[in-house]
């Protein structure tokens, strides 16, 4: 009761800190998702939890990033059934099956594994998105990170 008690509270302090989500906000959240999953050479994510794939596909949209660039493949176990991974990934993105590949078949069982694969997200001709979302990261090691103050002081 007590922890049910505590995520009640934790939720509506949640809502209220986030409020409405802006464009600003997005752009935020995309840096930090794309820091933490993405690749450092190309504008490309791999994950298997569809929310947060969503929500970096919301975020690239809210960039202007045109839907027709995201190429979609799917990493999966040989013991996955394709088809299904595929109709899963193509509903969690509302796009058709056919915009979505296998890009990697596995062999072998691995435990605990998902469901479904991991989703493969690349954007194409992405350079000026890519180096956008790098700078904000850049932006926040800049501000926020202990050891760039760091940096700074000791190149005074």
């Amino acid at each position: 009761e007590r922890s049910r008690k505590s995520w009640e509270v934790a939720k509506k302090r949640a809502a209220k800190l986030v409020g409405r989500v802006s464009a600003r906000d997005k752009v935020l959240m995309l840096a930090g998702l794309y820091w933490g999953e993405g690749t450092k050479r190309e504008l490309n994510i791999i994950n298997g939890d569809a929310y947060l794939l969503s929500v970096f596909v919301e975020c690239l949209r809210s960039l202007g990033v045109p839907k027709e660039r995201l190429v979609f493949s799917l990493r999966i176990f040989d013991d996955i059934h394709e088809d299904k991974a595929i109709r899963y990934w193509s509903e969690v993105f509302t796009i058709p099956k056919s915009h979505i590949k296998i890009g990697e078949v596995v062999r072998g069982k691995k435990r605990g594994k998902l469901l479904f694969g991991m989703c493969r997200i690349r954007v194409k001709k992405s350079a000026n998105y890519f180096k956008l979302i790098m700078s904000v990261i850049e932006s926040f090691k800049i501000q926020m990170s202990p050891r760039s103050s760091m940096d700074r002081t000791a190149a005074s």
